[in-house]
């Protein structure tokens, strides 16, 4: 099956999915669909090949988040934009939820502890596979910055942040908060 080329527009929210293949009934790769989630997501392509591709999306059957980050394909003559391949995830968890909405609301300028720096340590996730921390942070000079990094333990790492503007952000905002609402299945 071919995949669209066009570019896609920033920010968008939709139901559909593209970076989470379920199976379907029949076996072979070529049968796969793709499940369909509540998401938010945010496309930055640059001319110099930097950019950058967040999903934050929500699975109301397990009821927990992820967040995705996506790097930009350098070949600007490539069918796809973002390199999936190279993506980075994070699980969204309540809390997790509740303090990225925090941050969102100017409760706080950052996630985790602040440091005699004036850093934020972020929210740190640890498994099998390796560590993840979320960063949300922020600053007058830099705006609100949302990053993730991984390490992986055969050693492999990667961060990736985007800044979002004032509207993005309460998209981001309104997003969570409706998550977190699902899991505790209040009616809005």
């Amino acid at each position: 099956m071919a995949e669209a080329t066009m570019k896609r527009p920033s920010p968008r929210f939709s139901q559909k999915n593209e970076a989470a293949p379920a199976q379907s009934e029949s076996s072979g790769s070529e049968n796969k669909v793709w499940e369909k989630r509540p998401e938010v997501s945010y496309w930055r392509e640059k001319d110099d090949g930097k950019g950058v591709a967040v999903i934050v999306e929500y699975n109301q059957e397990k009821q927990y988040g992820f967040l995705t980050f996506m790097p930009q394909n350098p070949d600007k003559n490539a069918d796809r934009k973002f390199l999936r391949d190279l993506r980075i995830q994070a699980m969204l968890g309540k809390l997790d939820m509740a303090e990225m909405i925090n941050v969102l609301r100017g409760r706080k300028e950052g996630l985790g502890k602040k440091n005699d720096k004036g850093f934020w340590s972020g929210l740190f996730h640890e498994n099998e596979k390796g560590n993840a921390v979320i960063g949300l942070t922020f600053s007058e000079q830099y705006g609100l910055q949302l990053s993730l990094s991984t390490k992986r333990t055969e050693g492999e790492s990667a961060k990736y942040q985007i800044t979002l503007n004032s509207a993005e952000a309460t998209l981001l905002e309104l997003f969570l908060e409706n998550c977190i609402k699902n899991t505790f299945n209040f009616q809005t």
